[in-house]
């Protein structure tokens, strides 16, 4: 009796350790080997030319062109380089500091699975040179995220075509919304460069011109009235124009956008004669601004051109408190 007793609890305490192991796949003390081989590794990255982030509900693609980065499903609109090389820094980067399995059975409950699976939970990182894959990964939970997880570091990863399964150093970072990509700055200008710009109000009274002669002058408000004015007032205007940022951005022709009337409100213009114009309208507390380009001293220049390409295809969606801060009041700028 004693001997089945016995029996019992040791097959019961075998069954324990067991659940244990397989709850704990991926732990420091489970894995099935460490490595040093770098299997998600790309020889040359100057290479890629697409980038394809694509989970079980969203599809983002950047392409390539001209030493440049688009975001294919936004408008074909402008990534910023720097996320770009940012964020293929962190896939050179990878450090797979331990095989962890290569049973397939597990890559569901480590969100491995293909994301056009059903239920599929893995996150597929493909980078692309002319149109051939280079490497194809698939991305899962972080290790804090798998129940029975000892360490909160690093994150599940396999190759598109492999079954086995790597714990990497380091998260990476893939996201697939749009609006985490675009190059959030419209103009490419430096505040010194700005000649002259010209608020045009709803009023006279609200209507003015700031200018500055020459490069590294002062700016001066045109008609002052005698009144003193704020000089730091005038250098925050000029610098607020230099570096718009955004919140979000529409194709022109979007049908969102008709009825609704881009009021001229703000013109600058370059010593070099570029012109930026303005047109800006308020709709349902958000601020919708529309730039055109022209060039006073040469036409339409190949400058011109190119930044009317860049530009005025395009709506912008800014803060309204960038857009209180471009439209001052001329009674803003006074001292009292």
């Amino acid at each position: 009796m004693k001997d089945k007793k016995l029996i019992i609890l040791i097959s019961t305490a075998l069954l324990l350790i067991a659940a244990f192991f397989i709850v704990n796949i991926g732990t420091d003390k489970n894995i099935t080997k460490q490595t040093s081989k770098n299997v998600f590794f790309i020889k040359d990255y100057s290479k890629i030319d697409k980038i394809i982030i694509q989970n079980k509900t969203d599809n983002l693609e950047l392409d390539s062109k001209d030493n440049s980065w688009y975001i294919a499903n936004k408008y074909k609109y402008r990534a910023d380089i720097q996320k770009v090389a940012d964020f293929m820094e962190s896939i050179a980067a990878i450090q797979p500091i331990q095989e962890i399995t290569k049973n397939r059975e597990f890559h569901k409950r480590l969100g491995l699975s293909f994301p056009n699976d059903i239920n599929g939970e893995g996150t597929e990182i493909t980078l692309s040179s002319q149109g051939r894959p280079l490497i194809v990964i698939v991305t899962g939970n972080s290790r804090k995220d798998v129940e029975g997880s000892i360490s909160n570091s690093g994150q599940y990863a396999r190759k598109f075509d492999e079954d086995n399964v790597y714990l990497l150093e380091q998260k990476i970072e893939a996201k697939t919304d749009p609006l985490k990509w675009i190059n959030r700055h419209i103009l490419n200008i430096n505040e010194e460069d700005i000649a002259v710009i010209n608020i045009i109000g709803r009023s006279k009274s609200d209507s003015y011109k700031i200018l500055r002669v020459k490069k590294g002058d002062k700016l001066v408000l045109e008609d002052h009235s005698g009144k003193k004015v704020k000089d730091a007032s005038l250098i925050n205007l000029s610098l607020t124009f230099a570096d718009i940022n955004i919140d979000d951005v529409f194709d022109a022709e979007n049908s969102k956008f008709k009825g609704i009337i881009l009021r001229p409100s703000a013109v600058i213009e370059l010593f070099n004669g570029m012109v930026y114009t303005f047109n800006l309208a308020e709709v349902d507390k958000k601020s919708f601004i529309k730039i055109v380009v022209t060039n006073t001293s040469a036409g339409d220049s190949k400058e011109a051109i190119s930044e009317q390409g860049l530009l005025q295809d395009w709506i912008y969606v800014i803060p309204l408190q960038v857009k209180d801060s471009l439209i001052k009041k001329k009674s803003e700028l006074f001292e009292r």
